[in-house]
């Protein structure tokens, strides 16, 4: 019935899309299901807008056992997005994934198979992710550019939580930027944050809580042109946003 509901409803749509959002860390399931609906009405998103909520206990002193809840969950959400992908294969499915969020999407996506032309994402967006630099590099870089249109990675060096997450974990973050930004040429497309000004304390939801990166995200989706500034560095280039 769920499948038979969303075929229907994206029949209705112009581009005939979706996208998944993934919610990160201390994100209960009326946050995440109110931070979805958000994003559909900011980047007024022609297609259907879905979330997938893991069970994240909603508090901040839960972090390392909302980390655990990731290692329980991803194999589910592998098995939810292949059911959605393959029930529609002449539309796009597009991923956002914020924070710790981004640990379920590598850890799923790394468990498809990378020959299967059946399972094809459109977009995938990697919103300041609260993953190891090194275990994507090694483990999951490969299969998210594989599998998908484009990868889009927002780093930023202002993100707190990022910070925090980094003396946690003794491990730089995916999502941190300055000497810690990842560059990936061509397989990621990473825009560096850092001076981007946003309303959250903490920097670390800034995807959803500035116009110029919301702009971004939307010229993303819909293969518009970009207001970005190229950057290099050893590794290769880079953007940054221009003012709107």
């Amino acid at each position: 019935e769920f499948h038979k509901i969303l075929k229907n409803g994206l029949n209705e749509t112009a581009e005939k899309e979706l996208f998944i959002f993934i919610h990160g860390y201390n994100t209960g399931f009326t946050a995440a299901a109110k931070r979805t609906a958000q994003l559909f009405y900011d980047i007024e998103y022609d297609g259907i807008p879905m979330f997938y909520s893991w069970p994240s206990n909603g508090k901040l002193v839960n972090y390392s056992n909302d980390g655990l809840q990731i290692e329980y969950s991803f194999k589910l959400f592998s098995k939810f997005v292949t059911d959605v992908v393959s029930k529609n294969l002449d539309k796009k499915v597009n991923i956002i994934a914020h924070s710790m969020g981004n640990r379920l999407l590598v850890k799923a996506l790394s468990q498809l198979p990378l020959n299967n032309p059946s399972i094809k994402f459109g977009k995938i967006i990697m919103a300041a992710p609260d993953v190891d630099v090194q275990e994507f590099k090694i483990n999951h870089l490969e299969s998210l550019s594989t599998l998908s249109e484009k990868v889009t990675l927002y780093s930023s060096s202002q993100d707190l939580a990022l910070l925090a997450s980094k003396q946690v974990n003794s491990t730089p973050r995916l999502g941190m930027a300055g000497k810690h930004l990842f560059v990936s040429n061509p397989k990621i497309q990473t825009i560096d944050l850092s001076g981007v000004d946003c309303e959250d304390f903490l920097k670390h939801a800034c995807f959803a809580n500035s116009m110029i990166i919301l702009e971004d995200i939307k010229n993303v989706l819909e293969n518009k042109p970009f207001k970005r500034v190229v950057n290099k560095n050893a590794n290769g280039e880079y953007y940054t946003l221009k003012k709107l």
